[in-house]
């Protein structure tokens, strides 16, 4: 059983523009049996839909309960020793989202699909870029 962790940009992209995700994460994304997604994710896609950056989000505002489960994908846990890891950790990505999907992934062990060199960057977790 296959489960990998879709970041911000990973989930969007899976959603809109399946063209941006490199090959290897095509293959990856359709051969995994569990796709998740951090609950800073949702914050993330929220707050940018509000914002306006995200026009074909802000068309649909009720997207994202039907978008997670109708795509095969689950919103992970959010748990306070999540948190806390996210927060504590000395890791060099400051971005608070960055360290909440990091956090999660390496609290799941599972990897990250992302293209985001700063989470590439901390040590321990898996990405597949």
């Amino acid at each position: 059983m296959t489960t990998v962790l879709l970041d911000t940009h990973g989930r969007a992209w899976a959603i809109n523009a399946l063209q941006l995700l490199s090959t290897r994460t095509a293959e990856v994304r359709q051969s995994t049996d569990h796709t998740l997604i951090s609950p800073a994710t949702v914050d993330e896609h929220a707050q940018q839909a509000s914002l306006g950056r995200r026009r074909r989000m802000l068309a649909m505002r009720g997207w994202l309960p039907g978008a997670v489960g109708d795509r095969g994908g689950k919103v992970a846990a959010f748990a306070t020793r999540i948190c806390c890891r996210a927060g504590r950790a000395d890791w060099l990505d400051r971005d608070p989202f960055d360290r909440l999907i990091a956090a999660t992934a390496l609290a799941l062990e599972v990897p990250v699909v992302t293209k985001n060199r700063a989470l590439a960057s901390i040590p321990g977790l898996r990405c597949i870029c």
